[in-house]
């Protein structure tokens, strides 16, 4: 009795060691792991006050050893943000995840017409899929940038040239934007007879919305040439 109770016992143990050793390892998930990074967030346009689904891209990738056949990603707006389905809760679906890749996943957004500039903060859910049907997920706290769009617009004093002499011309920019404009950079050409005497500036480094900065020139125009339009 005692000799046929240890050889069941003994096989039990085997038994349970066998069932172990064929669960795949992807099934055995870590709860605590880390299976996802957020490599980077960018807007397709520098989002501004009043935009319609603008796309907001999060790239994620994935840490994982085992392919997923699903990764879907769930971003929670603050205020002044709603997604294009009319709802603060949106999601972006992608299919088959490799190890180690990099997926973009795609949010289109709309901003409030008075939603402030500056800086949000947002919840970020991760959930994938494994090969093995496990289920994988990961929350974030990820920031959103409204630095608004920059509308430079462009005038010039004098309209018109004098031939036979060096016009000095002043050209004025003006961002009309709800965003700065950074390292802007000028560039000059004439329609007609004539040299522009003075060298290319040097990069803007910021035009601030509602204001505007000047440039100087000096061209030069024949005097066969008739009044020239710029």
């Amino acid at each position: 009795m005692y000799r046929h109770m240890h050889m069941s016992l003994y096989i039990g143990k085997i038994l349970a060691l066998l069932i172990l050793s064929m669960i795949p390892a992807a099934e055995l998930v870590d709860a605590q792991a880390e299976y996802f990074i957020v490599t980077n967030i960018s807007w397709g346009i520098e989002a501004s006050p009043g935009d319609l689904n603008a796309p907001l891209t999060i790239y994620v990738q994935y840490l994982g050893t085992t392919n997923l056949v699903s990764l879907i990603g769930t971003l929670y707006l603050p205020e002044g943000f709603i997604g294009s389905n009319g709802s603060s809760i949106i999601s972006s679906y992608a299919g088959a995840t490799p190890p180690g890749s990099i997926i973009p996943l795609i949010f289109y957004i709309s901003v409030g017409p008075n939603t402030p500039l500056g800086t949000y903060n947002a919840r970020f859910h991760v959930m994938g899929r494994t090969i093995y049907n496990a289920v994988i997920d990961q929350d974030f706290n990820v920031t959103i940038d409204l630095r608004g769009r920059a509308d430079l617009q462009f005038d010039i004093i004098p309209k018109s040239l004098a031939p036979g002499m060096i016009n000095n011309v002043t050209l004025k920019i003006y961002n009309r934007g709800t965003g700065s404009g950074y390292n802007v950079t000028l560039s000059y050409s004439l329609q007609g007879p004539g040299s522009i005497l003075s060298q290319t500036p040097p990069p803007i480094d910021v035009i601030p919305p509602g204001s505007y900065v000047e440039a100087s020139l000096h061209i030069y125009v024949p005097p066969t040439a008739s009044l020239q339009p710029l």
